[in-house]
């Protein structure tokens, strides 16, 4: 049922991260002349001919797996033990990006000695999409215990 709560909350779940497909995630500092900004796919400088870029496709992949997820579970609504099931799935699978994007960031730090690293806006985009992942999840079980009175009851 599209009407519920749960759809909503996945809904809007899947919106922010497919945000992360088009924003930059973090930028990090190397020297007064190289800023580097990590993207879903690359961490590239804004002037290729001072650094070649590097593939973050782990994150890309991760980030596909995860909204695809997201829009399945919206839909296997009749399936109420299913959809519990992929959502603490997807839960661990954001948390997974969240170590993922820090370790690409830090990783390039180090590697490339910076200066420092910053987050940008879009990286609290996975931390709100496990809040409202976790509140769907919530609300199928809220639904599944209901029907399950209501057999007890028969």
């Amino acid at each position: 049922m599209i009407q519920r709560i749960q759809t909503i909350y996945l809904l809007l779940a899947a919106f922010l991260m497919s945000l992360l497909f088009t924003n930059p995630i973090a930028e990090i500092l190397v020297s007064e002349k190289l800023i580097l900004t990590l993207w879903h796919n690359k961490i590239a400088a804004s002037d290729a001919e001072l650094f070649s870029q590097i593939s973050t496709w782990p994150v890309t992949v991760l980030l596909a797996v995860i909204v695809l997820v997201e829009l399945i579970i919206v839909f296997l609504y009749k399936n109420r033990n299913l959809q519990i099931r992929l959502s603490i799935f997807n839960l661990l699978l954001m948390f997974g990006l969240v170590g993922l994007i820090y370790y690409f960031t830090k990783h390039t730090l180090n590697n490339l000695d910076g200066i420092k690293s910053a987050f940008l806006w879009p990286v609290v985009c996975p931390m709100i999409s496990i809040i409202l992942n976790y509140l769907a999840l919530k609300a199928i079980q809220k639904d599944e215990n209901l029907v399950r009175s209501y057999d007890r009851i028969r």
